[in-house]
């Protein structure tokens, strides 16, 4: 007799799977947080080590701070942080595919444990070491860092793509990038408004904040195994060819065969749009708009005092917008529902606001903080959509034991894009002559995405088939795949007395 499936199930399960979720925002909003003062710690280093540098200062001599705000303190200053960005996207670049082909293999506790590991140990070297090093080992330490934040941005996105089903998958996408940019509204907070400190408070609050954080990975259950006992029989591929196929050309056959690789672009594009236009508006609309070049007071900053502080808040009210309608029962998916219209609708008029809001940067005077703001917020909001519209139908891709090595794809595609726009974007923003440049080419990147947002549209047409639910409650993982397949044939389960006679033999 088969045994008798409990009635809590499906609670229990829901129950389960909320926990998780809410350790994970916990997890991420620590290390966002954690990560966003380290680096604000780090700048303030280079800025002294490059004001010492210009005024030919020992170590020993203390420094008046107002004295390194200068003209060419801050050009030498921004021209490093672009090379910082630079060679963090390069450590990205080179092990962004191996580092999710391990957190399909070895589970997503390694990879995040991994990449912290390596962010805590290198970022440490590079504070302590940061007067007496060269700028070369200043780079090669800046792309293991970038190397080790890539890992942790692959594991938590596995991560939660393992905690939810098709059904309320952009939610959770939307929750767990909403912590995120909450991390960088307390750092800008603290960073804004708090009297001045010692670089190494920071520093200390940032490694604390990211190893708590850290710590709460074993709270959360590592899902992979459990996805693969219950997904034990693979379903028919999508390739007619032999099974021993390598796992990247079957991912990247299900994003060309469902006309899906365009969304991995607009990652890439918008992601490094979000994380290099913030800094290089904020500069641009302090020269442009003869804004002070020097703080009023200890407690303000010179950095980030229009675009990159208000671009988080403005973010998590964009996302809220999209997700609560979700959230609510009347307007929740129904089941079966795999390419929801609703979600690339959202994602079209996304990008139709960063389209417009570039459009309100071209127009000099108010209009342009507005529109900065506007462009960095739904650069920030987007990707989340991405993440989550990518999964929808990739069935292949989608399994537990191909999903950290699409997000390995998808973060080589955004670190080549951000070695490409951080470099333009950072030069066209300095101090020049060529006014008009930085918003033209903000106009120019945002109109690219936006074609590229259209031409995804026929995605919409995916034919998909749903396969049963792990363990056959609400919470577990729905999976489908691509191509023309079949519906199973219903199960006939007639009476003993409907059931047609014998055929005779015939000798």
């Amino acid at each position: 007799m088969p045994p008798i499936k409990s009635a809590s199930g499906v609670p229990a399960a829901r129950v389960s799977s909320n926990r998780i979720l809410l350790l994970l925002m916990l997890m991420v909003f620590m290390m966002s947080f954690g990560a966003s003062v380290v680096q604000g710690a780090i700048t303030k280093y280079l800025r002294q080590v490059i004001c010492r540098q210009h005024y030919g200062l020992p170590q020993e001599v203390p420094v008046v701070d107002r004295y390194c705000h200068i003209d060419a303190v801050e050009k030498q200053l921004e021209w490093t942080e672009i090379v910082l960005q630079v060679c963090q996207a390069a450590g990205g670049l080179f092990f962004a595919y191996p580092v999710g082909k391990m957190a399909d293999s070895r589970g997503r506790r390694a990879a995040l444990l991994l990449g912290t590991c390596l962010w805590l140990i290198f970022s440490g070297i590079l504070i302590t070491t940061i007067w007496t090093t060269s700028w070369g080992a200043r780079w090669a330490l800046s792309i293991v860092i970038g190397a080790g934040r890539t890992f942790v941005e692959i594991a938590i996105l596995t991560m939660t793509s393992d905690t939810t089903n098709d059904q309320q998958r952009s939610t959770h996408f939307g929750f767990v990038v909403s912590s995120a940019l909450s991390g960088l509204v307390v750092s800008n907070v603290i960073h804004r408004y708090t009297p001045r400190m010692d670089f190494e408070i920071p520093v200390l609050v940032g490694f604390v904040a990211v190893g708590l954080s850290t710590s709460l990975i074993l709270a959360i259950p590592e899902l992979l195994s459990a996805q693969h006992e219950n997904y034990r029989e693979e379903a028919p591929e999508i390739l007619l060819a032999n099974p021993p196929i390598r796992p990247l050309y079957r991912i990247l056959s299900a994003l060309i065969s469902s006309r899906a690789l365009p969304l991995p672009a607009i990652f890439g594009l918008i992601t490094a749009l979000a994380r290099t236009s913030s800094s290089s508006l904020d500069l641009y609309y302090v020269a442009s708009f003869n804004s002070p070049e020097a703080p009023k007071n200890a407690s303000s900053t010179f950095r980030g005092d229009v675009v990159r502080y208000w671009t988080p808040v403005v973010g998590i009210f964009f996302i809220s917008c999209v997700i609560l309608p979700s959230v609510c029962g009347y307007h929740r998916r129904p089941s079966g529902d795999k390419v929801a219209l609703r979600d690339y609708r959202c994602l079209v008029a996304s990008t139709s606001i960063l389209v417009l809001a570039s459009i309100f940067v071209l127009c000099k005077g108010k209009l342009f903080s507005l529109g900065g703001i506007l462009a960095a917020a739904v650069a920030a909001t987007v990707p989340g959509l991405c993440c989550s519209l990518m999964l929808y139908g990739l069935g292949v891709a989608v399994r537990a034991k191909f999903a950290g090595r699409l997000f390995g794809i998808v973060a080589t595609v955004q670190c080549a894009a951000t070695l490409v726009l951080a470099p333009a974007i950072g030069l066209a923003t300095r101090r020049s002559h060529a006014n008009g440049m930085p918003t033209w080419l903000l106009f120019l990147i945002s109109f690219v995405v936006f074609g590229v947002v259209l031409h995804s549209n026929a995605i919409w047409k995916i034919p998909t088939c749903e396969r049963p639910v792990a363990r056959g409650d609400e919470a577990g993982f729905e999976l489908s795949d691509l191509g023309e397949l079949e519906p199973a044939p219903p199960v006939y389960s007639a009476h003993q007395g409907d059931r047609p006679a014998p055929m005779p033999i015939i000798r």
